[in-house]
């Protein structure tokens, strides 16, 4: 898997970091799904595009693809090309706020609302709630506990 990291924020972005990062995460997620009861994903060849942006641009992506007209943090994009997983737009100045109120730093947000994405390039879905909800969460939270420890160093 490889990820391709674009901002055109004015936030500094660890592109290399999150590059290198790449291939943990993904075995970390198939290990997870895995104890889900779910299908590794193949990763092999795929490539990721992560895109980061300001407020106005993100609100304007927000509504125009989702009909909503306010900020939000990471918005999904699946691809109709089978080896392109999908293209992630991460919103920088709210990724910075998250970060803080979070109680972590930013590239940590970053990784967070990545695997969030991620989730749901894979078919993971929350809004509706319940087991699916569940099941995304318990990926998303046991994955990002074994980054937080140092698990993918």
């Amino acid at each position: 898997m490889t990820i391709e990291i674009l901002n055109e924020s004015y936030g500094r972005v660890p592109k290399k970091f999150l590059t290198s990062l790449a291939p943990k995460l993904m075995k970390s997620i198939n290990a997870q799904i895995k104890r889900e009861g779910g299908e590794a994903v193949k990763w092999t060849g795929r490539s990721l595009a992560v895109l980061f942006v300001d407020s106005p641009k993100m609100i304007s992506l927000n509504r125009q693809h989702r009909g909503k007209k306010k900020v939000t943090d990471v918005l999904s994009f699946e691809s109709f090309v089978p080896q392109h997983l999908g293209d992630l737009v991460l919103c920088y100045p709210l990724v910075a706020t998250q970060a803080h109120q979070n109680k972590h730093s930013i590239r940590d947000e970053m990784v967070y609302l990545i695997l969030h994405g991620i989730l749901h390039l894979l078919g993971y879905e929350h809004e509706k709630g319940g087991e699916d909800e569940r099941k995304m969460f318990a990926i998303q939270d046991a994955v990002f506990a074994k980054y937080l420890d140092g698990a993918f160093k």
